[in-house]
């Protein structure tokens, strides 16, 4: 009978060999199967739902993403359809350009069954994020965990970018973890370039090209290491260079990936916002100008247009990042109180206001995240030796930047900081499970 190596979760075990056949009806593998099953019947059948019709599209995908795709197609340039010149991420883009192109009669449903199908091949990407983490337990749960969740699960009725965004990132994790265990530039190269497109999608991860390589060559302080740190990073601004590029071509200032983080951080931290009151906590809620907007930068930017006969939106953001660093300088107290009360609103407000309440998943939401919790404080004690600790940077990553912003009524903005707390759920109830040895689940290599 043919084996498979294995080895155990721990580093520092020794190789095992498991019987094809025994590993392939093997609890765990039989999970995942189910996973892959229930995930793509949950994505298939949100696609046919009367409410993510063409007619009810997000207006986020028809301005930021539809828009710059059919610009390019016809011949026109890479613009959007808006009156003022605010610069989307272009990877969503590039997703519906290759999709038109490669299949010309494609339409609006063709393209979310594509979504759909990179969707499942996300739940599969889960489980190789958990088998790094914990072992084959770990992995299985993750990728079931991932397949129930309805936030996700939503998001592929529609053409917004979460979608190719949570392949690209899990992809990227993926990586990392298999990279951290080697200081090998090749492998970093790669990490980048990953993380390079998944900023490209959404721009929210770019920093970790500073934070990861920072974190290596801190931790390791070795040559092979600052080497491998120095690698990703340089592949990483490779890979968002042309973008960057195009953008001083043609507005004569280096403008990164996108251009409204200035917008969001002013409308989340401002001297009138008390995200304790109930009516300060999701984002939709705060967006009344006499909130957050200054009446100075308004005044200036007051019908001032740009060459192409746009609102100049870029230099107005930009404006405005550096009014809501001047109220950090100003008031530390006051925004490191709200900053904390933030972190718990992104962790503990999973249901919005309106909207379908099955879809945000209640208070399962909110158990997840107890676990999810509890399962990050015992990773951090058992790992905190092992390469494998670098997912919790990421998390606490994530979950920093979620804090800086409001929660919105989609929680697009804070899902990603959760889905990382599904692996620690994965990894607590793996630790766990009876039965368990000492070492650890075995993992397959």
């Amino acid at each position: 009978m043919k084996y498979l190596k294995a080895s155990s979760s721990d580093d520092s075990a020794g190789p095992a060999r498991l019987p094809v056949r025994k590993y392939l009806t093997s609890i765990p593998i039989l999970l995942l199967i189910a996973a892959l099953l229930i995930g793509g019947y949950f994505r298939i059948d949100y696609m046919h739902r009367p409410f993510t019709a063409e007619t009810h599209e997000n207006q986020d995908v028809k301005r930021y993403y539809l828009g710059p795709a059919e610009s390019f197609l016809s011949g026109t340039g890479w613009e959007t359809p808006l009156k003022y010149n605010f610069i989307p991420p272009p990877l969503q883009s590039v997703f519906i350009v290759l999709v038109k192109w490669s299949m010309p009669q494609a339409n609006y449903h063709t393209m979310r069954t594509v979504q759909a199908v990179l969707s499942i091949i996300t739940i599969f990407l889960a489980y190789l994020i958990g088998r790094q983490l914990g072992g084959e337990w770990t992995g299985a749960l993750a990728a079931l965990l991932l397949a129930l969740d309805m936030q996700v699960v939503r998001l592929v009725g529609y053409l917004l970018a979460e979608n190719n965004y949570f392949l690209l990132l899990f992809a990227f994790l993926a990586l990392t973890l298999y990279s951290v265990k080697r200081p090998k530039c090749s492998l970093w190269g790669v990490t980048g370039v990953l993380l390079g497109l998944t900023s490209l999608m959404k721009p929210f991860p770019m920093f970790l090209a500073i934070v990861i390589p920072a974190y290596l060559i801190l931790r390791y302080r070795t040559r092979r290491w600052l080497l491998a740190g120095a690698t990703m990073l340089a592949c990483f601004c490779l890979t968002v260079s042309p973008w960057v590029i195009r953008n001083y071509l043609k507005y004569d200032r280096v403008y990164l990936i996108s251009t409204n983080a200035g917008i969001l951080l002013a409308q989340s931290n401002n001297k009138n916002l008390d995200p304790g009151h109930p009516d300060h906590i999701y984002w939709n809620s705060i967006r009344r100008k006499e909130l957050w907007q200054d009446p100075e930068i308004e005044k200036e930017f007051a019908g001032v247009k740009d060459e192409y006969g746009k609102a100049e939106w870029n230099l107005r953001d930009r404006a405005y990042m550096r009014h809501t660093g001047r109220y950090v300088l100003d008031n530390p107290l006051h925004f490191l109180r709200n900053y904390a009360i933030k972190i718990y609103n992104v962790l503990w407000f999973p249901v919005p206001p309106t909207g379908h309440r099955w879809e945000y998943m209640g208070h399962y939401r909110r158990i997840l995240v107890l676990l999810g919790l509890a399962g990050a404080v015992v990773f951090a004690v058992r790992e905190r030796r092992k390469p494998r600790l670098i997912f919790l940077v990421i998390f606490l990553y994530f979950l920093a930047f979620s804090a800086l912003m409001h929660m919105t009524r989609g929680g697009r903005i804070n899902l990603p900081m959760k889905l990382f707390l599904t692996f620690f759920t994965a990894y607590l109830i793996s630790a766990w499970r009876p039965g368990r040895d000492e070492n650890g689940p075995t993992v397959v290599n």
